[in-house]
């Protein structure tokens, strides 16, 4: 993909996320606006993690018709295991949520999303495992705090491309997940991170 292209899919979504009202705060439950990342610590039960070789979710088929891609990213059975069972880590609506966005993003766009590695629920040390990376650890900074809604299982990162490589796509899936989030809104509240981690949900 080109400097243009990639410059029209981020400068689409900055416009689904000012069409939302994104910013760069989030507000609690008592209507406390704080700065991203600066969420409860909690924790999340993940002994119901989908174990089986069928890539289903909380019985939810995740076979797509032939023909379906994500992008330039080519979705294999195993990835939609892995996609089941990282999704299953989460509270019931984060699961409820990622099914109908999943579906919407398939017949709207052809994208087939998936959740990569830890972008669903996570235990606290895997947190914190995390944010030492480009901190103590080696590697680039992948996270802003210790605490964090996918502690709690309502938080998910949904893509077309885990590798990070076709921006344009994860920029499309970013937009519609947003837009699904408004059409929505009734039955899920959600918050978003903007721009620097703009394929994070928090789903309640």
């Amino acid at each position: 993909m080109g400097l243009a292209e990639a410059s029209e899919a981020l400068d689409s979504l900055s416009a689904a996320i000012k069409d939302v009202g994104v910013n760069d705060t989030v507000t609690d439950r008592l209507g406390r606006i704080s700065p991203v990342g600066s969420h409860a610590v909690g924790a999340v039960n993940l002994d119901h993690i989908v174990s089986n070789k069928a890539p289903q979710l909380s019985g939810v088929d995740l076979s797509v018709p032939s023909g379906q891609t994500s992008g330039s990213f080519k979705v294999s059975d195993k990835w939609r295991r892995l996609t089941g069972e990282r999704v299953a880590t989460t509270k019931p609506v984060s699961q409820k949520f990622f099914k109908g966005l999943r579906e919407y993003i398939l017949k709207t766009h052809g994208i087939e999303v998936v959740v990569g590695d830890h972008g669903g629920g996570r235990t606290q040390h895997e947190q914190d495992e995390l944010y030492a990376q480009g901190r103590t650890k080696k590697g680039p900074i992948v996270t802003k705090t210790r605490r964090s809604k996918h502690i709690h299982g309502h938080a998910i990162d949904i893509v077309a491309d885990p590798t990070g490589k076709d921006k344009k796509s994860n920029a499309i899936v970013a937009a519609a997940m947003r837009k699904y989030a408004k059409m929505h809104s009734k039955s899920f509240k959600t918050r978003f991170l903007g721009k620097w981690d703009a394929n994070h949900v928090e789903i309640f």
